[in-house]
């Protein structure tokens, strides 16, 4: 599945004269994966169920290869892919200050 990942950043410099000389203040807040942070089912990597869904071939009575579901537990699998649960797939803030001398 396609995954869509968008990041925002905002900064704002804040100017100061010490000395006669210009130096600059700078905040700066990223959030990262902003989408999760909108909404929880945005921005959430998937992955596959089973990298091997089907069991190893058998014959029938004719010698055909016939195939079937692997069982998970007690059950089929029942879908295809399933929300990873990883740091990358929620949303991040980090604050930031930089100051600059002139």
């Amino acid at each position: 599945p396609m995954l869509f990942r968008a990041d925002l950043s905002l900064s704002q410099n804040i100017f100061t004269n010490i000395g006669g000389k210009k130096n600059a203040l700078e905040v700066r807040l990223d959030i990262l994966n902003l989408g999760n942070l909108i909404n929880d089912r945005w921005g959430v990597s998937l992955s596959p169920v089973a990298s091997s869904p089907l069991t190893s071939p058998s014959t029938d009575a004719n010698g055909a290869l016939t195939y079937k579901l692997r069982n998970f537990g007690t059950s089929l699998i029942n879908t295809t892919w399933q929300k990873n649960a990883g740091t990358s797939d929620t949303y991040r803030m980090q604050l930031g200050f930089r100051y600059r001398f002139n």
